[in-house]
């Protein structure tokens, strides 16, 4: 706590409640690992800090941005963050932070998003992550505008994005690629040729009952999700529209 410029190299901790970094600005963590925890890092009131290869396993939450602004998190791996509010990134309040090519993965949730940005004005870039085996890729906890999410790799997840308010296309959705579009690539461009459209059908029904989704998978739910597809008797939720989505990924970063 109120403690700046340091730098964290090399660290293992494990079986601790919180790491927490509070009040403390321009910071690196660098090549740490922390297995078991609640927090694995927690920062609040941190601004300015850069997260970049560590890996966090088995935790409750791996990295936690709380009142915490201008924060580089960057190739670090995060795995396991499972349980009702397991998480590998949790954003709340806060603004102009970079979150660039990561992997976040087989989680409850790989990103949690309350109120970020803080300001508006002030983006989040989410660039080059990979997203995958999640049970939700990114979770919005409200309306949230002033996400730049760009460039992501997502794959695997029980449901890519879940958006507990109405939409989560208040934000600026580009060259990502989801493993259920379900256009074509005529032209070879490695670009969709239509839009990838998420709107939300039986998934809908976890926004009542979360319990619900125990039964995901099970033959009731693949007809209930097939019927509301074909003709559906609810009005599905829209949830996002990316214009441009990657058709094929690669293992490389797209150019703009």
């Amino acid at each position: 706590m109120w403690s700046k410029g340091n730098i964290v190299h090399g660290n293992y901790w494990h079986q601790v409640r919180d790491m927490v970094v509070w009040y403390s600005v321009g910071n690196l963590f660098e090549d740490n690992k922390g297995v078991g925890n609640r927090y694995s890092i927690h920062f609040m009131y941190s601004h300015s800090n850069r997260i970049k290869r560590n890996k966090f396993i088995n935790n409750s939450v791996g990295v936690f941005l709380m009142y915490s602004e201008k924060t580089i998190m960057e190739e670090n791996f995060i795995e396991g963050c499972t349980g009702v509010s397991g998480m590998c990134l949790g954003m709340k309040e806060t603004s102009s932070n970079q979150i660039i090519n990561n992997q976040f993965i087989y989680s409850s949730q790989g990103i949690h998003i309350d109120v970020a940005p803080f300001v508006p004005e002030q983006i989040n870039t989410i660039q080059g992550n990979e997203i995958a085996f999640c049970g939700s890729g990114i979770f919005f906890h409200t309306n949230q505008i002033g996400n730049v999410i760009t460039q992501n790799n997502f794959h695997n997840n029980l449901s890519n994005v879940t958006a507990q308010g109405k939409t989560a296309n208040g934000n600026i959705w580009k060259k990502n690629y989801f493993d259920d579009y379900q256009g074509f690539d005529r032209d070879g461009d490695n670009i969709g040729d239509t839009p990838y459209e998420l709107y939300s059908y039986v998934e809908h029904l976890w926004d009542f009952d979360k319990d619900i989704q125990f039964f995901y998978g099970s033959p009731l739910l693949v007809i209930l999700d097939f019927l509301e597809r074909l003709a559906p008797f609810s009005e599905p939720k829209f949830v996002l529209r990316d214009k441009s989505p990657v058709y094929i990924w690669e293992e490389k970063n797209l150019k703009d």
